[in-house]
Formats: C-alpha cells, sequence, structure tokens
C-alpha cells in the first residue's frame, strides 16, 4: 500500500489535517483535481465538512505552501501516544570508607562510625562523595 498520491484518481477519499477548527482533528475529503505538470500544488482536495474550501498538496502529502510534514492521508492515521518517559533524579552517595592495602570496606554516615569498625591494618578514614541517576 501506498503513502503518496501519484496514483490518486479524482474522487479518491482522503483524510486531512488543515482546515480544521481547534477542537477538530482533521477532516475527511474527495480529490477534487489533478494536474501532474504542475510541481508546485498538483492535488486541490475539497474537505466533505467545508465544500467552499479546497486546499493544495503535493504528492507526498505535504501542504504546498509550507512543505512540512505530510498532511494528507488515505485514510484517518492511527497515531500511537508515547507514554510519558520517566524522570531521572540525581542523588548522591556520600560517606566515610575504610581503605586497607588491598581493598576497602564499608560505607558509614560518620567518621565516628567509619572509627569504631576499623580493623587492624587500615591505612585511611577518607570521606567520598559520587553522584549517580536513578528513575523515579
Amino acid at each position: 500500500m501506498t503513502t503518496t498520491f501519484e496514483n490518486a484518481k479524482l474522487g479518491d477519499r482522503v483524510y486531512t489535517f488543515l482546515g480544521g477548527k481547534p477542537d477538530q482533528d482533521g477532516h475527511n475529503a474527495t480529490i477534487a483535481d489533478i494536474r501532474h505538470q504542475d510541481v508546485t500544488s498538483p492535488l486541490r482536495v475539497v474537505m466533505d465538512a467545508l465544500s467552499d474550501r479546497q486546499f493544495s498538496y503535493l504528492f507526498d502529502g505535504r501542504y504546498f505552501r509550507d512543505f512540512r510534514e505530510q498532511c494528507l492521508f488515505w485514510r484517518k492515521p492511527d497515531f500511537v501516544v508515547p507514554e510519558q518517559p520517566k524522570r531521572k533524579v540525581k542523588k548522591t552517595l556520600t560517606g566515610w570508607l575504610d581503605v586497607y592495602p588491598h581493598h576497602a570496606e564499608g560505607l558509614y554516615q560518620t567518621r565516628d562510625a567509619a572509627e569504631s569498625f576499623a580493623l587492624p591494618g587500615r591505612i585511611a578514614c577518607v570521606h567520598i562523595s559520587q553522584g549517580y541517576e536513578v528513575e523515579e
């Protein structure tokens, strides 16, 4: 199935997002004129609800004036609304670490707590702070 309109015929039913009021999401419409030689606005479409209004499109379904995204379709598109992404929260891990010749261990909230759990052979007690992110 094609998403473009090179093979459109007069009277083909289409759907457009142009010409709607703010509370409308689009219109059913009919292809009223096709001009293959007119590269600037080859398709003219008449909307069912506003038969006095015509809009022109390119064969790829873009509106001929702004050339942004496709707004003419063979039928009303089905949109899948993505879920809101989870927010990342910055957190910081802070504490006192006992350092030994071949390893480090413990992360204590206070220096006094680190001192009270120190094992023989400790060479330092250092304050560390490391930031990280987690999802809410």
